[in-house]
Parts: C-alpha cells; structure tokens; sequence
C-alpha cells in the first residue's frame, strides 16, 4: 500500500508539472497505465451541448481500441457535417452520474471527468481488472487531473465569449504542428458512416484557418450600446459553436474579430463550413439589433507555411471580402489565382505545417 500512495503522489507530480493540455491528456494516461495492470487506455473529450465526443489521446500511442467499446461510442454521428464520434445510451447514463463505472464483463471502465460546463473527459480503461484500493486511487488521480485541466481550461478562454482567447493561439498552433508531423488516428468501428461535405472530392484534407469579422459592428455599438453589442458577440459565438464542429478551434481575437480553424478538411469541405456559417447568421434574428452578417477570409494551412503568413492571407482575403461588398466568404487561394490579391512573403523562419 505505501507503493501504491507514493506511485500516486508521483502521478499527480507528473500530471501537474506542465501547462500544455495536450501533454497534460497524455500524462495522466501514462501515469494510469503505470499504476494498475491493463491493456490501454483512451482519453475522449465530450461536448456535451453537441452530444458528441472526440479521441483525443491513448496509451500506449498508437494501441488499438477495444471492439467491444462500440456499445459506448461510435464515430457514426446523426448530423454529417458534425464530425466526432457518437454517445451511446451507457455512456451518458455514465456521464449524468458523475460517477466511474466498470463493465466487469468486458472488462471496461469509465471515469468521467467534468472539465467545464459543456466539456468532460472520459479516461476508458480497457484491459482492466484491478481492486478496490486501486479504483480509490484511480478516483483521486482522475479528481487531481480534472481540477487541473478545469484551470488550464480557463486561462485559456476568452471572458466574455468563452471562446479561446489570443493568448492561446500561438500554443495551439505548435500544438497543430506537432500533431500534422506525427498524428495518426485509431479507428473506431463504424457501421454507419454517412458521406460528409467533407468527402466531396479527392483532395488531401489539411487544416483551414478563417479570420471572421462582424460587418458594421461599430454601428451597432454607436446605435445600441454596448451591452447590446456585447449580446451580439455573445450570441455570434454560440453560433459558431453549433454551426462549426466540436473538434475545430474557434478563437475571440479581440473586439468583433474572430478566428477559426478547421481541422482536416478538402478546400470545398472548408468553403462548405464557412459558407453555412455565413448563411446561419444572415439568417439570424438577434434581440433588438435585428440582422447581422460577416464578413470571412480563408486559407489553408499548407506544409510549410507560417502562422503569421497564414493569418495575413486570411486577412488578404478578408479585407477583399469588405472592399466587395461584405457579407461574403473570400478563399485567398482563388483570390491570387484570379488577381484579386498579391501573394503574401514569409514572415517567419519558423515552419508550423
């Protein structure tokens, strides 16, 4: 037993030593697999506002997922364009509870983790066969690991909007690179996988940054106040939530400025989701403002560009979209093809895709 206690200690040393939540995921997974006697172990994100859930770490790299934990999760989903994976009934009755649960059975467990309001990480153990005095251990591991990642979580959000803010964007960007150099994603079984917008044609997906601002916002400020503008950003952000996947990072980068990226998609999946983004909110009644639109200006994250140079195509693009009318989604790729913009020179001696 005192193993076992300072084993414990030392994950929660290992767990909390580091700010960067991708490290932090797959920290508390190797501590896991180092305290008890099992097979692997995956970490899922879940949305709860979406209902939906996504892979975002495993232990050992690599291992594969279990057959049997189909009765759980799937990456078959209802809404095609919504990408993630599927909740089965077991699994939110297992998340309602706020409690673990083990399938002796199958030899599965499930520790569900509340990270945020709308987001809970669930560690699945599999391979798992293991004590009373373990699972007390392994609760207060996944405790330790769940109020952390709940701070992290908040520094990174921007206040008003709960969106991430500026700050992290520079993170989140090295954390794409490294993950574009050596990600790969396990499969999970799936019975039911309907033809997504993203499968429209044969290109390689690559990641897609948008630069989003709101027309007008000004007016709305000088007409209305600005409790009604903050109402307008507040509203424009859970917009973007629902139109948008779970698993893209949706950015506040000050004022009415806001920046996406889409992760793994084809250039027509890209133009897809900005233009429903840009149709959902033109076709939105906000509360005394009235109509709004956006203006948006894309690019992809090639290998080899930069992140300054990406975000000053983005905003090429953009600036072509309110000089032309507003209302509008500009590909800076179509752009310099057609003339309508002058190719942007590398900024940076640092390669990020």
């Amino acid at each position: 037993m005192p193993f076992k206690i300072q084993s414990g200690m030392d994950a929660l040393v290992s767990i909390t030593k580091s700010r960067n939540k991708a490290c932090v995921n797959q920290s508390v997974l190797a501590s896991i697999f180092d305290l008890i006697e099992c097979d692997g172990l995956l970490l899922f994100r879940v949305n709860l506002a979406r209902q939906e859930a996504k892979l975002v770490s495993s232990h050992p790299k690599g291992c594969d997922l279990p057959s049997n934990i189909g009765r759980y999760i799937t990456n078959a989903v209802d809404d095609a364009y919504a990408g993630g994976w599927a909740l089965h009934n077991p699994l939110e009755v297992i998340i309602a509870s706020e409690s673990y649960q083990v399938d002796a059975e199958q030899h599965l467990a499930f520790f569900p983790s509340f990270v945020s309001q709308d987001m809970v990480d669930v560690i699945c153990i599999h391979g798992f066969d293991t004590d009373e005095t373990e699972l007390d251990l392994l609760v207060a591991v996944i405790s330790v690991y769940g109020h952390f990642m709940s701070v992290l979580e908040e520094n990174e959000r921007d206040m008003l909007t709960g969106l991430l803010n500026r700050k992290t964007f520079d993170m989140r960007l090295n954390d794409l690179s490294k993950r574009h150099e050596t990600h790969t994603t396990p499969e999970i079984i799936n019975n039911d996988k309907r033809l997504s917008p993203f499968d429209i044609n044969n290109d390689i997906p690559t990641h897609w940054v948008g630069v989003l601002d709101i027309d007008f916002f000004k007016k709305i400020n000088d007409a209305f106040g600005h409790v009604y503008g903050d109402e307008v950003l507040l509203l424009f952000s859970d917009l973007m939530r629902k139109v948008f996947r779970g698993n893209d990072l949706l950015f506040r980068f000050g004022g009415e400025e806001f920046v996406v990226f889409l992760l793994d998609v084809d250039q027509k999946g890209a133009e897809f989701a900005f233009e429903r983004f840009r149709s959902e909110l033109e076709s939105y009644e906000f509360p005394q403002v009235g109509k709004v639109t956006v203006s948006i200006g894309i690019t992809s994250a090639r290998q080899g560009a930069h992140s300054a140079t990406l975000l000053d195509q983005a905003d090429k693009a953009l600036y072509y979209a309110k000089e032309h009318g507003r209302n509008q989604v500009c590909n800076y790729h179509v752009l310099l093809e057609q003339g309508g913009v002058v190719e942007c020179e590398t900024t940076s001696d640092i390669d990020l895709f």
